[in-house]
């Protein structure tokens, strides 16, 4: 009996073996599009941002500032080095074109972010000093609910009360607010001390001279 013999099956095998490696290398080009956020050919599927870590000095407060002594004393003199009586005709020809902000812990900032310094002057005005440029803005309003208050447009500060141009932090903005704001230069906690031992009866436990001075809290709530 003749039989009719059929061709052989090895190309079709190698054929399903080829599309099993094809399809798997599919498989681990897309797995290698879904980590890295490409598909192959480089079309973006989705684009992740790396967000940097808060900084958690600076929110809780943690943060020293590092100021030098002169620009401690400088701060002293920004509430009468910027109150003029020519503020309020500034302020009733010129517009407020300029927004600052208030953060949660209270650091207002310009319209670039920077830390600004509050000033509130002898006039009722109030100035927003920028002491990394120098510069500072002059309103007559209030912050808002939402801490936003409209000021005029930048200017110098007076030649006797710029800052050095070195760089300040969050930390140092708010020890000048304090400063200008009437507190003292040296720290909220500072007060001078003299190692002199004292020999008094009435006061036997008295062992330094400045024990005795009662200091008050000179330093107002800004």
């Amino acid at each position: 009996m003749a039989m009719k013999v059929q061709g052989s099956s090895v190309p079709a095998v190698q054929s399903q073996q080829a599309q099993s490696t094809q399809q798997t290398q599919l498989g681990q080009q897309a797995q290698s599009a879904l980590r890295s956020g490409e598909m192959p050919g480089g079309k973006d599927v989705f684009t992740t941002t790396t967000q940097p870590p808060p900084d958690l000095r600076r929110l809780l407060g943690s943060e020293k500032p590092t100021l030098s002594f002169g620009d401690r004393f400088n701060a002293m003199g920004l509430k009468e080095a910027l109150s003029s009586p020519l503020n309020a005709l500034r302020l009733a020809v010129g517009e407020k074109s300029e927004t600052i902000t208030r953060d949660l812990d209270g650091t207002y900032r310009g319209p670039e972010g920077q830390p600004l310094v509050q000033v509130k002057l002898a006039d009722g005005n109030t100035a927003y000093v920028d002491p990394n440029t120098n510069k500072y803005y002059l309103t007559d309003e209030k912050p808002d609910v939402f801490g936003q208050v409209r000021t005029l447009p930048a200017a110098d500060l007076p030649k006797g009360a710029q800052f050095s141009n070195s760089h300040f932090s969050d930390a140092d903005v708010k020890e000048l607010t304090r400063i200008a704001n009437g507190g003292s230069p040296f720290g909220p906690d500072w007060r001078p001390r003299l190692d002199l031992p004292l020999h008094r009866p009435d006061r036997p436990g008295l062992d330094n001279l400045w024990d005795a001075i009662p200091v008050p809290n000179r330093d107002p709530i800004v």
